[in-house]
Order: C-alpha cells, then structure tokens, then sequence
C-alpha cells in the first residue's frame, strides 16, 4: 500500500524488488530491539558489549549498501548519438546521490565525418569529464 507522505516513498533497486522507506526502518527498529532484549537478557561486559556494537553496524552498513543501490543514477555506457554539447554537458554534470560523482561508464560516441563543432565540443567535454573522474578518484585514494 503506498500513499501518504514521503515515509511510504518507493525506490526501484535494478535486482531487487520494490523497497519503501518503512521497510528499512522495520529493518532498524528489528536490529535495535534485538540488541535491547540480549542486553537485558544478562549483564555485559564492555568487550561484549564493544563486539555486538561491531556486529550492529556491519548489519546497519549492510542494509543501506543494499538500499542505496536503488539511488544511484550511475550508468555503465553512455551513447552520445544526436545529443547537442549542450546536453551532454548537462548530463555529465549531474551528480549521484550516493557516489557524489556520477559514473558515466564507457562513452561511445557516434560522430560525423568530418567532425563538425559540436563534435569537437563533445570530444573536449568527454576528455574534461573523464578528468573529473580521474580526480575524483584520486581524492579517494589513501
């Protein structure tokens, strides 16, 4: 049932089915209360206490790596046919919400023979955003 508000907001994973916002909160709220009741169950020492902590957020890191695949507006090709500079910048230009930078994948571009200006353009533009993404990279790097 999907409906009110921005809590019941489906996102569409590309091998997964139709997740809402409520879901992953039951996903939260389930790893919360089974923490809670082991707690209560026997008293902890901080190394178990530091162990099921661990053991949370790699469950936690799990569900929203799993989640935010249906987010990600990276692409693995890009054909560049019929689009103007202009378009094509735009689009190189929009970010992904979860990568910050949005992968464009292998660029295939279909030119005209002889280039004309526009293709030229395009070339510049794919040799600025395979640069961009080649710094970014290396920002990321240890």
């Amino acid at each position: 049932m999907l409906g009110d508000g921005q809590n019941r907001r489906r996102t569409n994973a590309l091998s997964q089915s139709v997740v809402t916002s409520d879901e992953i909160l039951a996903k939260l709220k389930f790893l919360t209360r089974r923490s809670e009741s082991q707690s209560a169950s026997k008293p902890l020492s901080s190394i178990d206490l530091e162990q099921r902590l661990v053991q949370m957020r790699a469950e936690v890191a799990e569900i929203v790596r799993k989640e935010a695949r249906s987010f990600c507006n990276c692409k693995q090709i890009t054909v560049i046919a019929g689009q103007t500079p202009e378009e094509f910048e735009a689009e190189m230009n929009i970010a992904c919400p979860i990568h910050e930078f949005r992968r464009l994948g292998a660029i295939v571009r279909l030119e005209t023979l002889p280039p004309d200006d526009e293709d030229l353009r395009i070339r510049e533009l794919t040799e600025m955003y395979y640069r961009r993404l080649r710094e970014f990279e290396r920002s990321y790097e240890c």
